[in-house]
């Protein structure tokens, strides 16, 4: 932009036809292509703070994705653990479901390898009432 008021600067020159009338007004608009210059440089410094911020925008999204799936991948191993403890407990739900149907006195003496029971399912037997 620079270049732009010296070519005005230039109409000033020995050998140009001068009017001493231009001399105001050529002095506004080298003022005003000053400003302009230095608004330019301001706009190109501030697109390119927001050029870098962008970049760390997109660094910060890419980590939060990173994030997101690791989570993901927590809450998917969190969903097996309970499954399986699901598939493994169900069972012994059921036979404490059955025995709280039961009154103390009725409950079956079971014999064989059943009553032998022991982990979870000797433990719901016996909180139950099962005779020893």
């Amino acid at each position: 932009m620079r270049a732009d008021a010296r070519r005005f600067r230039d109409l000033r020159r020995p050998g140009f036809p001068h009017d001493p009338r231009a001399d105001a007004p050529i002095a506004r608009v080298e003022g005003a292509v000053e400003g302009i210059g230095v608004s330019l440089e301001t706009f190109d410094r501030m697109l390119g703070r927001f050029d870098e911020q962008l970049g760390n925008c997109a660094v910060a999204v890419d980590r939060l994705g990173a994030s997101i799936d690791r989570v993901d991948r927590t809450l998917r191993k969190i969903e097996r653990i309970v499954d399986t403890a699901e598939r493994l407990l169900t069972p012994v739900t059921a036979v404490r479901g059955q025995l709280s149907r039961w009154s103390p006195g009725t409950v079956p003496v079971l014999s064989g390898a059943w009553h032998r029971a022991s982990g979870p399912a000797g433990a719901a037997l016996r909180g139950f009432g099962r005779p020893e």
